[in-house]
């Protein structure tokens, strides 16, 4: 098909200069059929193209297969990994009517594998709500008439403020953690509605391990949470 612009000037000669057709042919170095055709047409919308045929429909039944190789390649040393090749020659020989080329192949499964690492590398967004603390205890070391001692610092978090509070302690105990977060909460005017605590053994007992393990809060600081009536 003949540009636009070229279409243009043939119809410009033949209708707004009275040229013949063949004359306009040989001007526009063009068959006089092809001058015919453009001068008589009346339909100029453009014509959509052909949808072409995706090969890449061919290859995406063997996506899962791909993806089945990737998975045990991750419990494999680092040079080991698949190249496109090899992922060919494999499902070359899973599927003895494998229909697709080694360059679809080769082309899709590094896309595949683009997106397989990528998907494993994502986290999920931590989201802390205004009045949502954190508590842990914390050791340090510190110095008393010039010898080395060992203490405990009870942190309250809060992570969406990133206000944190601290109370330091010789000792570590339930009795200490309540009266150290007492001391926060008259300090800060305030209770959080929800406190996340670290299994720490002042607070809960633990016992059993793997999947039989049972954690039970203190009578202490089940009072102490009943006391505050913050969710824990």
């Amino acid at each position: 098909m003949l540009s636009m612009r070229k279409i243009d000037r043939i119809r410009s000669l033949y209708y707004d200069e009275g040229m013949t057709m063949t004359d306009v042919a040989r001007r526009m170095n063009c068959s006089t059929n092809t001058v015919s055709k453009y001068v008589k047409a009346t339909d100029w919308s453009p014509k959509p193209r052909k949808a072409r045929y995706d090969y890449n429909n061919k290859i995406i039944p063997y996506e899962k297969d791909m993806k089945l190789f990737l998975q045990k390649e991750r419990n494999g040393h680092y040079k080991q990994r698949i190249t496109g090749t090899r992922m060919f020659e494999l499902l070359k020989e899973l599927h003895p009517d494998f229909p697709c080329s080694y360059y679809l192949t080769k082309k899709h499964f590094l896309k595949v594998r683009r997106e397989f690492y990528s998907l494993n590398k994502q986290y999920i967004p931590l989201v802390h709500n205004p009045a949502k603390a954190q508590v842990d205890f914390a050791d340090f070391y510190y110095l008393y008439k010039g010898e080395k001692m060992q203490g405990h610092l009870l942190v309250i978090a809060f992570p969406y403020s990133n206000a944190v509070y601290c109370q330091a302690y010789r000792g570590k105990s339930g009795e200490s953690m309540s009266q150290g977060l007492k001391d926060i909460f008259a300090h800060i005017g305030g209770v959080p509605y929800e406190i996340a605590f670290d299994n720490d053994a002042t607070i809960v007992n633990v016992k059993g391990t793997g999947a039989n393990i049972v954690k039970t809060p203190t009578d202490l600081f089940l009072r102490f949470k009943a006391h505050y009536k913050f969710r824990s």
